[in-house]
């Protein structure tokens, strides 16, 4: 067994299962306190691989708020389009739009390292052979017994 290998993959898993438990609060949070509304797109800001929208959320009690929220580059925003969007009235910035990913990814990552610290704890050498069998490991030679030395008597 890799003890090295085994001691960094609970390191990595430990810190996986943390960051899982803190994303679900946060999606739980934005549940529970979190109001679904329809919101309107103002504006698109396409720059590289980081695409912005400007939302225009209306509030509870009347009125309306804006808030900036990141999207896929994939994704077919364009000014004007509504989208379905929760968000927390006290902090307009914390908004969610579906929540399919938020419970999927943390759960997928956290049981991935487990695995992955599994395989490396267990079958290290399968990792990195090819077909062939991995080869035993090495020998120890025993060394010669010392002879005592004597002394000779003249």
């Amino acid at each position: 067994m890799n003890k090295r290998a085994v001691a960094i993959g609970v390191l990595v898993a430990g810190f996986l299962v943390v960051w899982a438990i803190s994303q679900w609060r946060q999606v739980a949070d934005l549940r529970a306190h979190g109001v679904e509304v329809t919101a309107k797109v103002v504006t698109v800001v396409r720059s590289g691989k980081a695409h912005q929208v400007l939302l225009e959320l209306p509030r509870p009690g009347g009125g309306t708020t804006e808030t900036w929220m990141d999207v896929q580059p994939l994704s077919k925003m364009a000014e004007g389009n509504l989208i379905e969007v929760t968000y927390d009235p006290a902090r307009p910035d914390r908004l969610q739009r579906g929540w399919g990913i938020d419970y999927a990814t943390p759960i997928v990552v956290t049981a991935a390292a487990v695995v992955a610290t599994a395989v490396v704890a267990v079958r290290p050498a399968a990792l990195f052979r090819r077909g062939q069998a991995a080869p035993p490991p090495p020998r120890r030679r025993k060394r010669p017994a010392k002879r005592k030395r004597t002394r000779r008597r003249p």
